[in-house]
């Protein structure tokens, strides 16, 4: 088309860029779950670094070395 004069450079160029514009928003989504995803395994980390053991030692226990 464009060696007849039907279409121009240009719009070739504009025509191939346009698709990795219009991806782009996808990919943000796409950032933005992965970021979520992450806080919510830090949450469960924190919580189980919150716990408390079930097990206690017994008075006059000795420590182990």
């Amino acid at each position: 088309m464009i060696m007849h004069g039907k279409m121009t450079i240009g719009t070739v160029v504009a025509f191939f860029g346009l698709p990795p514009r219009c991806t782009a928003p996808a990919a943000l989504l796409r950032v933005v779950g992965d970021v979520a995803t992450a806080l919510a395994a830090i949450e469960r980390i924190f919580a189980f670094f919150d716990e408390t053991p079930e097990v206690h030692d017994l008075p006059g226990a000795s420590m182990l070395k």
